[in-house]
Order: structure tokens, then C-alpha cells, then sequence
């Protein structure tokens, strides 16, 4: 982070945030949402146009699958679960671990003529 040289206000001066390597490959995997900074803009500076980004912590990873249940007419499907939280290596990085422990899950799936479709998933 470096100072610009412009300022805005007595007390707010423009920063520039640039991204090491590791930070520039890590930022792919954020998602931009139409949310504005709260604070971005306050005295009318360029920084109201800043963009609040989602960043993933952690992803879903499936540990197996404990159950299928089918319909008498074979049409349709219970499947249960068992899965947990991975962290990102983001989350690594800010000491936000998820708690290491097993989740379980319940799919249901409807056969139609061109294959099986998840209908209903409860994580």
C-alpha cells in the first residue's frame, strides 16, 4: 500500500492497494457483488465507487455417501451423506478455520428421460 500524493480532505489521502503474486492468483476466486463500501466515499472522494468483494473461506468437499434409498417405481431417490468445510488458503492465511467436523446431508433425485436431476439438496 502506498500514498498517491492526492488528497481530498484535510484528513483523507488516496492509497493504492497493489497485490503481491500470491494475492493477485488468491483474488481470482473472489466475487464482485453490486454492494458498495459503507465507509467508501465519505468525503467525496474517488473511493465511492469501491467494490465490496465476497471471498471465499472455505468450500464444501463431500467424505462419502452413507445411504441410497429408492422408490418402488425406481423413479426416484434418498441419497444421504456425509461431508465438511475445507478451508481456503485465504482462511488459512487470516486464522478462520472452519471446526474440523462431519456434516451430514440429504439429497433427493427424480429420474427423467434423459437421466437423474437433483430435486431437493439439504446440506
Amino acid at each position: 500500500m502506498r500514498e498517491t500524493g492526492q488528497s481530498y480532505a484535510l484528513w483523507w489521502k488516496e492509497y493504492l492497494v497493489e497485490f503481491t503474486p500470491n494475492g493477485r492468483e488468491a483474488a481470482k476466486s473472489w466475487i464482485a457483488t453490486s454492494e458498495k463500501s459503507p465507509a467508501a466515499g465519505i468525503f467525496g472522494g474517488p473511493s465511492s465507487q469501491a467494490t465490496v468483494y465476497r471471498v471465499p473461506l472455505a468450500k464444501r468437499e463431500l467424505v462419502a455417501v452413507s445411504g441410497i434409498v429408492t422408490e418402488e417405481n425406481k423413479n426416484g431417490a434418498e441419497v444421504k451423506f456425509d461431508w465438511q468445510w475445507v478451508p481456503t488458503p485465504q482462511a488459512k492465511a487470516l486464522s478462520m478455520v472452519p471446526p474440523n467436523e462431519t456434516r451430514h446431508g440429504l439429497a433427493l433425485f427424480r429420474l427423467y428421460d434423459d437421466g437423474w436431476r437433483l430435486e431437493v439438496l439439504q446440506p
